[in-house]
């Protein structure tokens, strides 16, 4: 059995149950936390680059009311975490 190096983990952040998105904008926000660019986005939902944007602005915005507290492209990641809708979760990777 090969063992797993905590090297090889990578943290993976996740939505839990408790947040205010509509299932696309959640996978949206997820896949973008965690690192994937609008544009693969697009292409991995097949959907358009100005779709996922529409949906992250979407999701911002329903954060903002949730959190009382104005997020952007920037801190919104944190305000998730910070607001227990987001978890951690390490992966194997390599």
């Amino acid at each position: 059995m090969e063992r797993e190096f905590e090297s090889d983990l990578k943290p993976r952040l996740a939505l839990t149950a408790k947040h205010p998105f509509a299932p696309r904008v959640a996978e949206i926000i997820e896949k973008r936390a965690n690192g994937q660019y609008c544009k693969e986005i697009a292409l991995d939902l097949g959907i358009s680059e100005q779709t996922v944007k529409n949906q992250l602005t979407d999701g911002l915005n329903k954060l903002e009311d949730s959190t009382g507290r104005r997020a952007n492209h920037g801190n919104y990641i944190g305000l998730l975490v910070e607001h227990e809708m987001m978890v951690i979760k390490m992966e194997g990777g390599v």
